[in-house]
């Protein structure tokens, strides 16, 4: 295993999407940077799904509210 640096910085931008302060996104991206790549792919995969329903079900929520 080692640091992947692109998995970091993405890491990094999705949970910093998902609503963690920089610093502790940076630091929990570190650690999820060092684990194997194919687990990396996984979780960004799950990350990004999750956040994009997460994303629609607010927009939904806002179209029927206007």
């Amino acid at each position: 295993m080692s640091y992947n640096a692109q998995h970091y910085n993405t890491f990094a931008a999705l949970l910093q999407m998902r609503g963690l302060p920089i610093e502790l996104a940076k630091l929990i991206s570190g650690e999820l940077a060092q684990i194997d790549n194919d687990r990396q792919d996984r979780l960004i995969e799950t990350f990004t799904v999750r956040l994009y329903a997460k994303q629609v079900s607010v927009q939904e929520g806002d179209s029927v509210s206007h």
